[in-house]
């Protein structure tokens, strides 16, 4: 087939890079290059595990370009506040449908594209996850403590008894010193929220991060 396109003198550009490659477009019509590169970028979204509905691979220009919420500045400012940042820890609050996970989500999005890795999950699967590990196994929390981004999402549902509360802090103790990138989500004013996680991971957040308050109004 490349032999019989290359006599032919067949040839197109690539659509990302646009290189003259010489032979017949493959599915993509990409260079081998950045087809490797477009499939590198598939494996960490598939790794990432965004939400089916969140998982339109948004950018931070489409999220600020017509956000459906008012007043549209602040929610735009905050949207950049929170792409710029550099905390460690950042919690996303406010009352559900205010585009607190399409912010995180997009976020990964962006970190993949960019070549990094990303790891979405909700506060139940966490749990859920810890309880179906062996007791005396450590895998869970070496686990969870080894991504370099980490969303944790509707933490308002967990968290009610002890032993969650105790597995919990001790993650977010982990991922603190290791200087890993943790952004928790709850449908929580500031109060619920503090109440909800406690003064120990409060304190981390104080140390090392921020809390966007989503206190807009959805436009539906």
């Amino acid at each position: 087939m490349v032999a019989r396109a290359l006599s032919s003198g067949e040839s197109y550009k690539c659509k990302r890079c646009n290189e003259q490659v010489y032979g017949a477009p493959g599915d993509h019509s990409l260079c081998a290059d950045c087809e490797d590169t477009w499939r590198a970028t598939q494996r960490r979204f598939e790794a990432a595990h965004l939400p089916r509905l969140h998982s339109g691979r948004s950018s931070w220009d489409t999220l600020l370009a017509n956000p459906p919420y008012t007043p549209m500045d602040a929610y735009r400012a905050a949207v950049r506040e929170f792409a710029a940042s550099q905390h460690a820890f950042v919690a996303i609050i406010g009352r559900r449908g205010t585009g607190k996970t399409q912010i995180a989500t997009t976020a990964i999005s962006e970190r993949i594209r960019k070549g990094r890795w990303g790891r979405y999950t909700t506060a139940i699967n966490l749990m859920g996850d810890f309880i179906n590990r062996p007791t005396e196994d450590n895998a869970w929390r070496a686990e969870w403590s080894s991504y370099p981004y980490l969303v944790i999402d509707e933490l308002h549902q967990t968290l009610r008894t002890e032993a969650q509360r105790t597995q919990f802090e001790s993650l977010m103790d982990e991922r603190y010193m290791a200087t890993r990138v943790t952004v928790l989500i709850a449908n929580e004013d500031l109060k619920g929220f503090q109440e909800l996680v406690g003064p120990s991971v409060c304190r981390r957040i104080d140390e090392a991060g921020a809390i966007l308050e989503c206190n807009w109004t959805p436009i539906r």
